[in-house]
């Protein structure tokens, strides 16, 4: 091994950046690899890329998680070793499509705030209601078992090379695994745009944004909102009515629409930077990535103009 703090290697050391994956991807191409697996430095978080088609296709933390959860749970119910009041975690920045899955297998559903420590310490309050199964973030973190209590990149390695092997024997790619599932439960798609706002006016900036959209929901051209959570305030608003959050405070809004479309605003608590979290689910990924990136447009124009 040899020591590189400044990973000179790569120009981004996050999997969450498609550069991370460029000097990996051209090293797979000449040995014709099927997949490439990319870890941050402290190896909590994994991308992969996958060859389908003669072409290497980046995956997003939520399409990894999906593919994770699925095989577990299938594997488990095939061995008749699904555990009863089993408990799956997710955010509440994460696809639906988890929640999806795992009520699908009849086990539990906890939501947390984004942050594996969350997390973490929902599993551990569980402990004697029920066997932890599974937990993930959009951010490309997950957690095969919990003796571990933060996302852990090595078993998430461990556990897709095993799947990869899975795929491979039935003449498959991930990416024809991962179509498999959305053809059984929909075809759920999420993007995450980041908003920059420079110095102490940015932050005001920032500030009187989401201040503007506790007031004012945003609307959505075809799609009903149906309820919110105002979670600094620590308030659930459906049909009128108020109920209590669990969550621990924080400035974060979730805006639930029809077609389990929705959107969340979330300012980072380190830097003048606002993330804007949304997803949807259509008869196509075609459908459902015209319809989310429409929507990200149209945010940034009010943002914009804000």
């Amino acid at each position: 091994m040899i020591s590189d703090p400044n990973f000179s290697n790569t120009d981004s050391s996050n999997p969450e950046e498609k550069e991370a994956y460029d000097g990996s991807i051209s090293y797979a191409k000449s040995i014709d690899a099927p997949v490439v697996m990319v870890t941050d430095p402290d190896a909590d978080r994994l991308g992969i890329a996958v060859k389908h088609d003669g072409k290497y296709h980046l995956l997003s933390g939520n399409q990894t998680a999906t593919i994770e959860l699925y095989y577990i749970l299938t594997q488990l119910k095939a061995q008749s070793k699904l555990p009863k009041n089993g408990f799956v975690y997710t955010t509440n920045v994460t696809t639906d499509m988890i929640q999806t899955i795992a009520t699908a297998f009849d086990l539990n559903v906890q939501t947390t705030l984004t942050g594996f420590k969350f997390i973490g310490e929902k599993a551990e309050l569980n402990q004697d209601k029920g066997p932890y199964v599974f937990g993930c973030e959009e951010s490309y973190g997950s957690l095969i078992k919990d003796f571990v209590r933060d996302k852990d990149a090595v078993q998430a390695v461990y556990m897709l090379a095993e799947i990869v092997n899975y795929v491979h024997t039935k003449g498959q790619t991930l990416i024809d695994y991962l179509d498999e599932i959305y053809q059984t439960y929909g075809y759920y798609y999420e993007y995450t745009a980041s908003f920059m706002f420079q110095g102490l006016s940015g932050i005001e900036k920032m500030n009187r944004m989401m201040e503007h959209y506790r007031k004012n929901p945003p609307q959505i051209e075809s799609k009903k909102l149906l309820a919110y959570d105002d979670i600094n305030s620590g308030i659930h608003f459906e049909n009128g009515v108020e109920t209590k959050l669990e969550y621990p405070k924080s400035n974060v809004l979730k805006y639930y629409y029809e077609d389990n479309t929705w959107i969340v605003f979330r300012p980072s608590g380190t830097e003048p930077k606002l993330k804007v979290y949304l997803g949807t689910k259509d008869q196509s990924m075609e459908k459902a990535k015209a319809f989310v990136h429409q929507t990200s447009d149209q945010l940034k124009k009010q943002i914009d103009a804000l």
